[in-house]
């Protein structure tokens, strides 16, 4: 069914080129150039490792590039603002999910009571809060966490495809500013 828009354009006897621009502006809100981006607060950025142009952002909304101009929205993410990670052209992160089709679909990755155990066991005592701040991934097929623990802030790792995490020794690397 038309949104209340396209009818009032049909409405207004403009007919198939009216709805196809009112369709057009509609589109334009899920898709930024990357000038647009840049007026926004950028939460998060991450770039493909071998291909600069290909990229993903959370930026009041979770937005991904192919050729490093126009930036599509990832709608199911709303007005997500944290951390995302660009692995490879199949495998991308944002917050605690994960695609593995190249940002087509995501799943809930990572998972909270598993890091949850992972504190308790190591550092004894129960988290109040667990908030995912960064996503990195480390050699060989590591993934490495910064989070929130109402407390204070830990590292973790994990084997890239399991979820066995432990609280990490070593520093969390600063990310490059663009």
């Amino acid at each position: 069914m038309p949104s209340r828009s396209h009818i009032s354009c049909m409405f207004l006897g403009r007919g198939i080129p009216c709805l196809q621009s009112c369709m057009d502006k509609n589109n334009h809100q899920n898709e930024l150039t990357i000038d647009e981006l840049l007026k926004r607060n950028i939460a998060s950025v991450s770039f493909h490792p071998k291909d600069p142009l290909k990229g993903i952002l959370s930026a009041n909304g979770v937005y991904t590039t192919k050729n490093g101009t126009t930036w599509k929205k990832l709608t199911q993410f709303g007005d997500f603002n944290g951390p995302v990670h660009y692995f490879n052209d199949l495998l991308l992160f944002v917050g605690n999910y994960r695609s593995v089709d190249g940002g087509e679909h995501f799943e809930n990755y990572i998972q909270l009571d598993k890091l949850t155990v992972a504190i308790e066991k190591q550092l004894g005592y129960q988290p109040k809060k667990l908030q995912v701040k960064q996503i990195q991934t480390l050699a060989p097929y590591r993934l490495k966490i910064q989070v929130d623990t109402g407390v204070r802030s830990l590292e973790m790792e994990s084997p890239l495809f399991s979820q066995e995490w432990r609280v990490s020794k070593n520093k969390f690397d600063k990310p490059t500013v663009f």
